[in-house]
């Protein structure tokens, strides 16, 4: 495997795509990549308009999974430091020529500590890339890239908006070859959430349930509560996933993670950033739809670590749903990412048509996981009126509606694959089947705050007087409380006895106390005792009854103690 540093020279060359779910595929070049309001730095780029572009000067650089987040941070102060010495030091030697900003800097918002042990670098030459990637830590370096989204395909339009149905009813197909639409009465947990990365979602139609709390902007120089959609694409693929018109599962909770401008550019770094707010905000069981992708053309530079960070965040149990693109081309050859990330819940997924055949443009290739409707399907655009698209991010959208229902089963492959394995077909399930009920917790804890002394002169037993005979469960000895004593155990349907006992004679003195708890609720708080306290109480499904009693005889309730003798001083802990 060749290093970094020596494909440095290949640098120049490289350039990438992003692409949306359209059936055709045209991106901006350098004029407007460099004044667009998403990134004002220089990109470099070649004369084909259908390519965009490295970020000059712009490293994403990956350290150890192990580095915790307060070294990460400081790592990238220091590294930006010595980057800035170095590049003066180049700029005096006559190595890099002065510019008008020759600043080395790391975005704050652009250090990453959750999904991926990260951060962006910018005012880096690339003749410092090799010093870069010999820094303490560093195990890889990646060029930040930006590109430009196709638009939709559109094939017209109704007069239905915001959530109101016309005369003319929308052709939801795929809806229908799915087994849609799937009602939150279905789900087994609708509370959980479907983030979407994209250009945004309108907030003008009330057919879309936003959580306007978790939704964000991630673009530079924005607010984080300028979530809404200009360029309409993160609301088409919102609508076909959760509207309450053409939607697959309707009323399913969006949240909106802008990553792509107004004009559809896109940056891995923002992408990242969106990684890490689902990895800090998401939750087990919550989907993420990402119907963007970045290819590299003639190298693999910038395929790890956007997919190490959604690899990661996997692994918590949120489950991704990403477009394979649309570029006639397999992912895996031509390094498309995040199409080819890999590992358990992540599902990367081609168009298929009304006839189940490869849609024309579709990517391919065993990185593929599944098949969804993408070809002329009905969705919204940002005044909520239905309209038409085609491409594999639509067909994404619709995966991420069923990984969400949690609910789907293989209806056979599709037609036209362009690899030895035809990609599978998934339908809806049906309702899922009610598990039995968990028996409830029967959870007891004790929890001992002692004072000065009663580290060395408290002890106490817990004893199931029935049913059966007294059984003695937990016996504690003097001299084994420590700064604060906690104890947990799962108990059956019966009668109990707690006691505890103090040898200096003056219980447990404030602020020290004790309590007793079952399953999460104190019903005791003792400590203002003298040498003897117990406490009896029931145990009966979910529910206990406590009652204070006088201790019993000594052959039934006292725990083995360890005396202490006249005149003996407490031990010290």
């Amino acid at each position: 495997m060749r290093t970094f540093s020596s494909l440095i020279p290949l640098l120049i060359t490289v350039t990438t795509l992003i692409s949306f779910g359209g059936i055709s595929v045209a991106a901006l070049g350098n004029k407007n990549a460099a004044t667009n309001s998403h990134d004002s730095r220089n990109v470099k780029a070649t004369n084909n308009v259908q390519q965009s572009t490295i970020i000059d000067g712009s490293y994403i650089v990956r350290l150890d999974d192990k580095t915790s987040a307060a070294k990460v941070k400081t790592a990238a102060t220091e590294t930006a430091t010595s980057m800035q010495t170095l590049k003066l030091q180049l700029i005096a030697n006559g190595t890099l020529q002065a510019t008008a900003d020759d600043v080395v800097n790391v975005p704050t918002d652009r250090i990453f500590t959750k999904s991926i042990k990260a951060f962006l670098i910018n005012g880096v030459s690339e003749v410092m890339v090799s010093s870069l990637l010999k820094t303490t830590g560093v195990i890889s370096v990646e060029p930040d890239t930006i590109g430009y989204g196709a638009s939709k395909a559109e094939q017209g339009s109704t007069t239905q908006k915001n959530g109101t149905l016309s005369s003319q009813a929308p052709d939801m197909w795929g809806v229908k070859k799915i087994g849609g639409p799937i009602f939150l009465s279905e789900v087994r947990d609708p509370s959980r959430k479907i983030f979407v990365f994209n250009t945004g979602i309108s907030p003008n139609t009330n057919a879309l349930n936003i959580d306007p709390n978790l939704s964000v902007n991630l673009l530079d120089g924005c607010t984080p509560d300028q979530w809404g959609d200009i360029h309409g694409s993160g609301t088409a693929v919102a609508g076909l996933i959760s509207s309450n018109t053409v939607g697959l599962v309707p009323g399913a909770t969006l949240v909106a993670v802008k990553v792509c401008n107004e004009f559809d550019y896109c940056r891995t770094s923002d992408m990242i950033a969106g990684i890490e707010h689902v990895n800090i905000f998401g939750k087990k069981g919550d989907v993420v739809n990402i119907s963007k992708s970045i290819k590299a053309i003639g190298t693999v530079l910038g395929i790890s670590i956007l997919n190490a960070a959604i690899q990661q965040t996997a692994s918590l149990g949120i489950k991704f749903a990403i477009q394979a693109g649309d570029n006639n081309i397999d992912p895996s050859i031509s390094g498309i990412i995040p199409a080819t990330a890999s590992g358990e819940n992540i599902y990367t997924v081609s168009c298929y048509d009304l006839y189940d055949t490869l849609c024309t443009n579709s990517n391919y290739g065993d990185v593929v996981d599944v098949a969804a409707p993408g070809s002329i399907v009905a969705t919204l655009d940002t005044s909520g009126r239905v309209t038409y698209y085609t491409g594999s991010g639509f067909s994404a959208g619709y995966i991420a509606g069923l990984l969400f229902a949690n609910s789907y089963k293989r209806s056979g492959i599709i037609k036209g694959d362009k690899d030895t394995k035809p990609d599978p077909i998934w339908v809806y399930a049906g309702v899922l089947p009610t598990p039995a009920p968990v028996p409830a917790s029967k959870v007891f804890t004790i929890d001992i705050y002692p004072d000065y002394f009663t580290y060395s002169q408290t002890s106490y037993e817990l004893t199931r007087i029935s049913p059966g005979s007294p059984t003695s469960l937990k016996s504690v000895p003097v001299y084994s409380i420590s700064t604060r004593y906690a104890w947990s155990v799962t108990l059956t349907d019966g009668y109990y006895r707690f006691y505890i006992r103090d040898e200096g004679g003056n219980g447990i003195q404030p602020p020290g106390y004790y309590t007793l708890s079952f399953n999460g609720a104190i019903f005791k708080i003792g400590g203002s005792f003298r040498s003897l306290d117990a406490t009896f109480f029931t145990i009966l499904g979910s529910s206990v009854v406590a009652q204070e009693a006088a201790p019993a005889p000594r052959s039934i309730l006292a725990p083995t103690l360890q005396p202490v003798k006249k005149g003996q001083k407490p031990k010290k802990k």
